[in-house]
């Protein structure tokens, strides 16, 4: 987990149990880069629930995330997702900056062991010159996952990011 990652939804459709994690990260051993997120699964009749809530910074910037969504199984190898993710950053003394992160994907495995995704989120966030005008920018990602064993996951996604770069 990483502290801008959340609930990617579609995903959720093709879960096979209930799973719970937490991970503290500590970068570089400074404190205003150390992170906490605690995630988790619940598995449905037709897919998935997942959530995501995360901590990062300090007393001088700090920010809090918290994720949900839905994944609906459409056949054995097909689903869909939807998602919203919800932040707020805080610099000290500075009005804080919040964004709405709403999400739609899908997710198709290949084979057992293979799986690809798209999804689509949106990015509605406040601007510093007034707390009612929101900047509104789309990013398109797309990815492959391969299972190598019980214990090994490998991925690679494609991003046009925020920016408009890809990534």
């Amino acid at each position: 987990c990483d502290w801008s990652s959340d609930v990617c939804s579609s995903d959720l459709a093709l879960i096979d149990s209930n799973r719970i994690g937490l991970t503290i990260q500590n970068k570089y051993m400074l404190r205003s880069l150390s992170s906490c997120n605690l995630v988790g699964q619940l598995i449905t009749s037709n897919g998935g629930w997942g959530f995501q809530f995360g901590m990062m910074g300090n007393e001088v910037f700090s920010g809090l995330q918290l994720s949900a969504g839905y994944g609906l199984r459409l056949s054995k190898s097909f689903g869909l997702g939807v998602g919203v993710a919800a932040q707020k950053n805080q610099l000290k003394g500075v009005v804080p900056v919040y964004a709405l992160f709403p999400q739609v994907g899908c997710i198709y495995a290949v084979s057992k062991n293979i799986s690809i995704g798209f999804y689509i989120k949106k990015l509605f966030q406040s601007t510093f010159k007034s707390a009612m005008m929101y900047k509104e920018i789309i990013s398109i990602q797309s990815g492959i996952g391969f299972q190598m064993d019980d214990h090994f996951y490998i991925a690679a996604e494609i991003s046009n990011g925020y920016r408009q770069k890809s990534v």
